[in-house]
């Protein structure tokens, strides 16, 4: 049974806005419980413009051990924080932040790899196959980062902020230039891609309209999303109607559950 929260409780947090699809508090309030760890998992919500005054209210609190960053704070936080690893600044967003022993904080980047194993436990490896990624927010830099390192033959990436899609592509490609890379307006045409993403909020909320026409989406091919509630999005209820192979948002996290530990030190 999990200890009681006392004055040894080690806390960690997720911050987000809005804060009430996360699903992470209860993923690790679950696992303390089940080892008997004396730490609690709880929410933060904090606006876009409260996210620096929240890192610094983070570094004052000492029993503070981690915090898990999501919307739409992932690419203010790579900069907020004192030092990020190279995954991270690649991405241009840091999702899991920790204070170090020298009171600095650092930050990486676990969504691609945990889109990534989602993918391949359920479908197949990203090798050999093409990709059109619907965002270079947070979510959507980190899968592109970890998409072009592990042996896809083309990446399309479209946001309705061109600008930021264009700075994700140079370091993308400066970084590895095998992979060709072609940026989009919104609204892209999802066929001839082996795999379409939506890595925007869009799905979160009842009426969100859909990033791309999921019956463009060719003939066996997946259609991912990284909403995870609801579970099943409008997008992924389209692709399931039409017979496609669906990834759920779920899964990102899922796949990443325990290198969030492991950056945590909660295990070795």
């Amino acid at each position: 049974m999990k200890p009681p929260i006392s004055g040894t409780t080690q806390l960690y947090g997720i911050i987000a806005d809005p804060i009430g699809h996360v699903r992470a508090t209860e993923l690790f309030n679950a696992y303390f419980e089940k080892h008997s760890i004396d730490a609690v998992f709880v929410p933060f919500h904090v606006k876009p413009e409260g996210a620096k005054d929240a890192l610094t209210g983070f570094r004052r609190m000492l029993n503070l051990h981690g915090i898990i960053v999501t919307i739409p704070h992932k690419v203010a936080f790579v900069d907020l924080v004192d030092e990020v690893t190279t995954t991270a600044r690649l991405a241009g967003a840091a999702n899991v932040i920790r204070p170090e022993p020298n009171g600095h904080w650092s930050g990486t980047n676990l969504d691609g790899m945990g889109f990534v194993g989602g993918l391949a436990d359920k479908i197949f490896l990203p090798k050999g196959h093409s990709f059109l990624v619907v965002g270079s927010g947070g979510a959507g830099s980190a899968i592109a980062a970890t998409l072009v390192q592990s042996g896809i033959t083309r990446l399309t990436i479209a946001d309705v902020q061109r600008e930021r899609s264009e700075k994700l592509a140079v370091r993308l490609s400066t970084a590895v230039p095998d992979v060709p890379i072609n940026v989009v307006d919104a609204n892209p045409d999802p066929a001839g891609y082996d795999v379409v993403v939506n890595a925007t909020p869009m799905g979160m909320h009842e009426g969100d309209p859909l990033v791309f026409d999921p019956a463009r989406v060719s003939d066996g091919a997946v259609v991912a999303d990284v909403v995870q509630a609801p579970p099943v999005t409008r997008l992924l209820h389209a692709a399931q109607q039409r017979g496609l192979r669906i990834l759920q948002g779920c899964n990102m996290l899922d796949y990443q559950f325990i290198e969030m530990a492991r950056f945590f030190r909660i295990v070795d």
